[in-house]
């Protein structure tokens, strides 16, 4: 059998694609006020306000993890994963953990001075580390004996992220499709966001008056390209599945 090869990067998004994925996630999956795919704009309303406050010792930290908990469980994290078998306390040492960031946080793009602070390097940790070597606590005492991953997945840590800010697309099954599909890296690390980094840059324009004229302004950047990523990888599987049943 032939070994496929990696496609070369596409940084070009057609406007048509951009502005109906956009308008197909909107319209048809959070139209709904009290439906699942909702939890984003609440949890990221949250959290934004939350950062910009001066005195950290009057926030509610519990609170905080209750609305990050949800805003998980709403977006399937508990399937097939330990945080079944776990309350939002598990969160609670995480918005420690981000409340340490959030300078970061409350910006509206990550920037290659800043890209250290998300993926760290030999010396320290960064946010992705830190978060990571929270969860594997509870992961490991929490996870079904017969599951032998004790890693935690790209998928949780990059879900928070864009939870709380918006600042990194999620890596879940559609984003990662649509990342193989236009040649960009798959994996949550520094690689992958320098790629995303300059897809933003080449599109920057439209993304900006697409933002401005649909009413999209409420959306970082980099959770627009995690909306047409999404879609993009959404088409691609139904296609295939369609095919098969052919």
């Amino acid at each position: 059998m032939t070994k496929q090869k990696n496609l070369p990067p596409n940084y070009i998004i057609q406007k048509n694609n951009l502005e109906t994925n956009l308008h197909n996630f909107v319209t048809h999956v959070c139209n709904e006020k009290d439906g699942r795919y909702k939890s984003w704009e609440y949890c990221y309303d949250y959290f934004q306000k939350l950062f910009k406050k001066e005195n950290p010792t009057g926030i509610d930290k519990n609170y905080a993890a209750l609305i990050l908990g949800f805003f998980l469980a709403s977006w399937g994290m508990l399937r097939n994963s330990f945080l079944l078998n776990c309350t939002y306390t598990v969160h609670q040492k995480a918005i420690d953990i981000l409340l340490e960031h959030k300078l970061l946080l409350t910006k509206k793009i990550i920037d290659n001075e800043y890209i250290e602070q998300f993926f760290g390097s030999k010396e320290n940790d960064g946010l992705k580390q830190k978060l990571e070597k929270h969860y594997i606590v509870f992961k490991k005492r929490y996870q079904d004996p017969k599951t032998k991953n004790e890693r935690i997945t790209q998928v949780l840590v990059s879900k928070i992220i864009m939870g709380i800010s918006g600042l990194v697309p999620a890596y879940d099954r559609y984003v990662v499709t649509g990342l193989r599909a236009n040649g960009f890296c798959q994996t949550f690390n520094e690689t992958s966001y320098k790629q995303l980094l300059d897809l933003y840059k080449k599109n920057k324009k439209q993304i900006k008056d697409l933002q401005t004229a649909k009413n999209y302004k409420k959306y970082p950047p980099m959770k627009i390209l995690d909306i047409y990523l999404w879609e993009e990888g959404r088409k691609l599987e139904e296609k295939k599945k369609k095919e098969k049943r052919k």
